[in-house]
């Protein structure tokens, strides 16, 4: 008993095609009880199986139909984040602006030194649109103006990077101001 319970749990653990196929297989089992009742000992065979085929079937059928609505709800998210973030995009600041300009013209990785405590550069990181480096890169005192907000090296996101590559206009929005 307890192997097959152990047997049980490592299915019920195993991929979508594997509880698909054990799903349908089932399924297929119960579908076919006229046939099955046909044969010799069919009735008997039917009568045993029959309760725990339809318990499995439930079971398998509504995992895998769990994992669909997760699939479908991971992918609404995905979508409404990145409505979201083109919005923010379409929607930044002069100030902002000039911040993701500084470091969209510094390719080839698209960095910059910016205060670590300005609003705007906050307000960046926290939209995911710039990132922090881990490495913190020591300056020379005298090019540090303000001792308690040094600049830090961050660099545009890969995802913004794309965006305006699309979508240069952002850029040239500012300018025209």
């Amino acid at each position: 008993m307890e192997e097959t319970l152990k047997t049980a749990w490592e299915a019920f653990k195993s991929d979508v095609k594997t509880r698909l196929g054990i799903a349908i297989g089932f399924s297929i089992f119960l579908l076919c009880r006229k046939y099955i009742e046909t044969l010799s000992g069919g009735k008997e065979l039917f009568s045993v199986l029959a309760v725990p085929s339809f318990l499995i079937c439930i079971i398998f059928w509504v995992t895998i139909l769990l994992d669909i609505g997760k699939v479908i709800w991971e992918k609404l998210t995905y979508i409404k984040r990145e409505k979201e973030f083109k919005k923010y995009m379409l929607n930044l600041s002069d100030d902002e602006i000039e911040i993701v300009k500084k470091l969209y013209n510094n390719p080839p990785q698209y960095k910059g030194y910016l205060k670590e405590n300005n609003p705007n550069v906050l307000m960046l990181l926290a939209n995911e649109v710039i990132a922090k480096l881990k490495r913190r890169t020591v300056l020379r005192m005298s090019q540090i103006e303000d001792i308690n907000d040094p600049p830090v090296l961050y660099i545009l996101q890969p995802k913004a990077l794309n965006f305006l590559k699309e979508h240069e206009e952002v850029l040239i929005k500012s300018s025209k101001s």
